[in-house]
């Protein structure tokens, strides 16, 4: 907390009125992120577009708020030793979050972008990918955030594109190429 408190150039005294303690400051940190993805996941349902088009693009805004914005870091933190009482809405949030990005791969083969046996298993592996991405991830790398998201996203369109199709929703063929290193 002592270094949080500097960090935010703030006592400590400050963050304990706030916050009863380091759990607690994660815990809404977790809920304020998650939030976050569920405007996004909100605001693209309601545009115009197909079902892999919005995938597409709530997939990609999520990764660049968890690496742009920096929150991914402290999304990493586990939440293990919250108290579950306190822990219940911010699971319900992010059931929520899972559940639409789930709907939008069953829209997806339902009219018929997608082949996938089950939306929930892939729901989990792609937002489990994307969850480990702020592992791995340092600013200074030799990727960009945006350059992070598009790769990823690609891969993940590719796995769920029904077999034969040679378009995506970006009119560009299934691409697995990842960027190079620099040299």
């Amino acid at each position: 907390m002592q270094a949080i408190a500097e960090q935010l150039g703030v006592t400590k005294g400050n963050l304990y009125y706030y916050f009863s303690d380091k759990q607690d400051l994660l815990l809404q940190f977790h809920v304020f992120c998650v939030d976050i993805s569920l405007n996004i996941l909100s605001e693209e349902r309601a545009r115009a577009g197909s079902s892999a088009d919005k995938l597409q693009a709530v997939l990609r805004r999520h990764i660049l708020v968890l690496l742009e914005e920096g929150l991914g870091s402290v999304m990493v933190a586990d939440l293990e030793n919250a108290p579950a009482e306190r822990l219940g809405a911010y699971i319900s949030k992010r059931d929520e979050f899972e559940h639409g990005v789930r709907d939008l791969i069953q829209l997806g083969v339902e009219e018929g972008s997608f082949e996938c046996p089950d939306p929930r298993i892939a729901g989990f592996a792609i937002l489990g990918s994307i969850n480990w991405i702020p592992r791995w991830y340092h600013a200074d790398g030799e990727l960009t955030p945006s350059q992070i998201a598009d790769d990823m996203v690609t891969f993940f369109l590719a796995g769920l594109w029904t077999r034969g199709s040679d378009v995506l929703t970006t009119g560009e063929a299934p691409s697995l190429a990842l960027r190079q290193p620099n040299s």
